[in-house]
């Protein structure tokens, strides 16, 4: 059985807290804040290290709030 391999090129950028917060130049209080309040998209993952988003979904959750 062979395994897939993944390229970089064909792997979704994955984004944490911190890497939110940066991109909407925000605290990583304030994303925990409106992620609670489900007011981001939701996280691909949750791991114990914390949420896991796709940067796809924040890029547009960025241009949706920007009109």
């Amino acid at each position: 059985m062979q395994s897939k391999v993944i390229t970089k090129d064909a792997m979704p950028q994955l984004l944490g807290t911190h890497e939110v917060a940066g991109l909407l130049g925000w605290d990583k209080r304030k994303v925990s804040v409106y992620m609670s309040r489900g007011k981001l998209p939701e996280p691909i993952a949750r791991l114990k290290s914390g949420p896991v988003w796709n940067k796809a979904n924040i890029v547009e959750f960025i241009q949706t709030e920007q009109g």
